[in-house]
């Protein structure tokens, strides 16, 4: 992990680009890795396909703020000690965030995510809280990178992290 925070700080500091000033609507993919535990009752890691679409931007020099809606795909197994497979989900979350530059920001996330556990037959509803760092590559994409902490109720909760692309549409 640290080495992909280092990555994208690099890109920080070589970016040509500024994060966008004005407010914009915006669409994002990412990949990441995701940890289901239940206790004792076993883990579920995973490779979740996410896409994502929000509307956000400075609001004044140094302070940003977005709403974004978030859909996954798809997860890829990587093993499956228990009975945590998660499928598919969906979220909506607030983001604000804090310009490191002119080329990068700090962000935290707050939300609410729903998740399909395949074995359990279930959906369930949880709450997301967040930390990331976005970089601007281009005038119109940023790189981002994240991680998320999900708790559904009971003992089951959930470590992400992504990694993946921002297209404004300025």
């Amino acid at each position: 992990m640290l080495k992909k925070i280092i990555l994208t700080s690099a890109v920080c500091l070589f970016s040509n680009y500024a994060l966008a000033s004005p407010p914009a609507a915006y669409i994002g993919g990412s990949i990441g890795i995701n940890v289901n535990t239940n206790g004792s009752n076993g883990s579920f890691r995973g490779l979740p396909l996410t896409i994502s679409a929000g509307y956000g931007g400075m609001i004044n020099p140094s302070l940003y703020l977005a709403g974004e809606v978030y859909g996954v795909l798809v997860t890829a197994s990587l093993n499956d000690n228990g009975n945590l497979k998660s499928t598919y989900g969906y979220g909506i979350s607030f983001i604000p965030g804090l310009a490191l530059s002119d080329h990068a920001m700090a962000f935290l996330r707050a939300g609410a995510v729903k998740s399909r556990f395949t074995r359990m037959s279930s959906t369930k509803t949880g709450g997301e809280v967040g930390v990331g760092l976005q970089a601007s590559l281009t005038q119109y994409m940023d790189l981002r990178s994240e991680y998320d902490f999900i708790k559904y109720k009971g003992s089951l909760y959930a470590d992400q992290f992504n990694f993946g692309l921002v297209y404004k549409f300025l």
